[in-house]
């Protein structure tokens, strides 16, 4: 499921309902928080929230163990939640371009992703697309 370019405030938590859902694209819009309710897409395996004005992850987040692709690059994200190091399909994480100054150290733990995910430095303003995968 791809939303359009204007959405502004928060993800709807009502989009948490949508179980079967694999692939949800919410980029470059104005969304500023994402509900603890999309920790219910257990099916999803791919996640793009890059390019908006959030500033947090729900902790939620971190049971969507179907995972492969998370991007939440561009955003204005101070931390990420340690669950987040419980996607152990995750293949490719993007965190570069927000406000970050470290990550928990379960990030460190995720073993499946791939060389590429982070081609460039996380903390850098330069943007990082991993040599596997193209931003859509």
């Amino acid at each position: 499921m791809v939303m359009g370019e204007d959405l502004t405030g928060g993800v709807p938590a009502a989009l948490g309902g949508l179980t079967a859902l694999t692939r949800l694209s919410l980029s470059r819009n104005k969304l500023t928080s994402v509900p603890a309710e999309l920790g219910a897409l257990t099916a999803l395996t791919m996640l793009h929230l890059s390019d908006n004005k959030l500033t947090s992850m729900p902790a939620a987040l971190g049971g969507l163990t179907a995972l492969t692709m998370l991007r939440l690059d561009g955003n204005q994200m101070t931390s990420v939640p340690a669950e987040l190091g419980g996607l152990t399909a995750l293949t490719a994480l993007y965190l570069q371009d927000n406000r970050l100054t470290s990550v928990p150290a379960e990030i460190g733990g995720l073993t499946a992703l791939e060389a590429g995910a982070y081609t460039r430095p996380l903390f850098s303003s330069t943007r990082a697309v991993s040599d596997t995968q193209n931003k859509p």
